[in-house]
């Protein structure tokens, strides 16, 4: 009888710890050298010229910024795990599906207000993310 009550304290630790794990995971506070490279490169990207280039570039730079807090993977499949990050999920998966269409379509179209909405996305995932 004590080993199941040993055993129920371990389990009921080691949840508690995975909790407070990823809590900090998703909490986790970027270094000043970090957020001044992010908002550099954030100012760089709003200066391009070419909307495609500036999506694509805006998507890379969401997902280092998501590699630095630790998840693996495609931009896809990172924002499956970081869901709850962020305020306008919905809205980060358009944007990153147009990038997409940019990155596989030759002749693909983008109109200045699907680039500046876009940007718009970022930027807002960037901020929830605490990169700006």
């Amino acid at each position: 009888m004590d080993i199941y009550i040993y055993i129920g304290i371990f389990l009921l630790c080691d949840f508690l710890l995975l909790i407070y794990v990823l809590y900090r995971r998703s909490r986790k506070k970027f270094p000043q050298r970090d957020l001044d490279w992010f908002q550099q490169q954030w100012q760089k990207i709003r200066a391009l010229s070419d909307g495609k280039h500036a999506l694509m570039d805006a998507d890379k730079l969401l997902h280092v910024v998501l590699n630095k807090k630790g998840y693996q993977g495609s931009v896809g499949e990172q924002l499956k795990k970081t869901a709850k990050l962020f305020s306008n999920l919905q809205d980060v998966w358009v944007a990153h599906k147009l990038r997409n269409q940019i990155a596989h379509e030759l002749d693909m179209k983008l109109s200045l207000g699907d680039h500046q909405r876009a940007l718009r996305i970022y930027e807002k995932a960037l901020r929830d993310l605490g990169a700006l």
